[in-house]
């Protein structure tokens, strides 16, 4: 595969992200959508003699809030917690009161008795020059949701066209039977940056600087120390079944390498006694006075 067909096909395949911190990173590189903040999209449409008020919530970067004076619970009025995109649809109709008709979750980490999805990110397109626009695709649980089949898999994409300055989001259209709402956006957010991603600093402090790298190190050193602890038990196990299959040993005799572990404490208290008696000030001069 030449390199030219490696590039369309990180164009055409979507490429699934294992964590969405709402910045994307391909080969050098990178989409930030953390300045991004809750949009909100509505779009009437007029069936008289009633008429239909679709508003759309999206907020990428954290859990859509909930409404004032509206329980959690309630998912007749709000969608559930940790939902990143809520559809909510309301019927209206002369001399009469207002009716929630859908109230939709359409991505989102959603743990409910009602509902449940991870939000699993995925992207396609975008270009170093921005010249192909970038789709981002948000996963979302069923609807309507159980006990009431068919339930379709709900989920939302979004077309990020580059720009000088943000907009607000625009809706395109809502497939019903799949499940799939459509967004367009022009953002700075669909803008690609060059270089790798910098990690920000810990607790917000701009001056601390190496947050990030302190982390990555941790993490390293954390690796390092499981590794050895996973080799310490392998050589301890495989050493003691070693002597049971060939020796039929049993209690302390399953000890590989006996002999060495019984010597270890003597070794450990002459290293110590040495290491002591070097770093203890000197005594006698010999006799010899200084000119």
């Amino acid at each position: 595969m030449t390199l030219r067909q490696l590039s369309l096909a990180w164009l055409i395949l979507p490429v699934v992200l294992a964590e969405w911190d709402c910045i994307l990173s391909r080969e050098r590189l990178h989409w930030d959508f953390t300045h991004l903040e809750l949009s909100t999209i509505s779009y009437t449409q007029h069936n008289p003699p009633t008429s239909s008020t679709t508003e759309i919530e999206v907020d990428l970067c954290k859990a859509l809030p909930a409404k004032d004076g509206v329980a959690d619970v309630d998912q007749k009025v709000q969608c559930p917690s940790g939902t990143r995109v809520c559809l909510r649809t309301t019927n209206t109709k002369e001399n009469e009161a207002d009716r929630i008709t859908h109230v939709v979750p359409m991505a989102g980490d959603i743990a409910t008795d009602s509902y449940t999805s991870s939000l699993n990110a995925e992207f396609t397109g975008g270009s170093e020059d921005n010249s192909k626009p970038l789709t981002l695709i948000l996963h979302g649980p069923g609807y309507p949701p159980a006990p009431h089949p068919p339930s379709t898999p709900q989920s939302v994409s979004i077309t990020f066209h580059c720009s000088d300055s943000d907009h607000s989001p625009t809706f395109t259209n809502y497939d019903y039977s799949k499940g799939v709402l459509y967004l367009d956006w022009k953002s700075k957010a669909g803008c690609a940056q060059k270089g790798a991603v910098e990690a920000p600093p810990e607790g917000g402090d701009n001056g601390g600087g190496g947050g990030g790298g302190s982390r990555r190190r941790g993490s390293g050193i954390g690796w390092f120390f499981l590794v050895l602890l996973i080799l310490i038990v392998a050589y301890f196990g495989l050493g003691a079944y070693y002597n049971y299959t060939q020796y039929g040993a049993s209690g302390w005799d399953l000890l590989p390498h006996r002999d060495f572990w019984r010597d270890v404490p003597y070794l450990v208290r002459d290293i110590t006694a040495h290491l002591c008696s070097a770093i203890r000030p000197g005594g006698s001069r010999g006799g010899y006075t200084s000119v």
